[in-house]
């Protein structure tokens, strides 16, 4: 997986597919980062920290966040 990836798919889920309950505001919020933040991030300005890739997926709970990032490990 590459951040880049990641944060294609980041940036559809919250931005272009614009589902009520995940507005990029309120996960902002919740992440603890403001929209600023957040938006450099999807829009591949600045890389996600691995801490915020967590908070992220767990702050959505979609799991095509998580199914991105376990699709390049061994581990599956």
């Amino acid at each position: 997986m590459t951040d880049c990836t990641f944060a294609s798919l980041a940036h559809r889920l919250l931005i272009q597919e614009r589902e009520a309950d995940f507005s990029i505001e309120a996960v902002a919020g919740r992440m603890g980062m403001s929209y600023d933040m957040l938006y450099s991030r999807l829009i591949q300005r600045t890389a996600f920290r691995p801490a915020e890739v967590t908070r992220l997926i767990a702050t959505t709970r979609d799991m095509r966040l998580a199914q991105e990032i376990l699709s390049s490990t061994p581990f599956i």
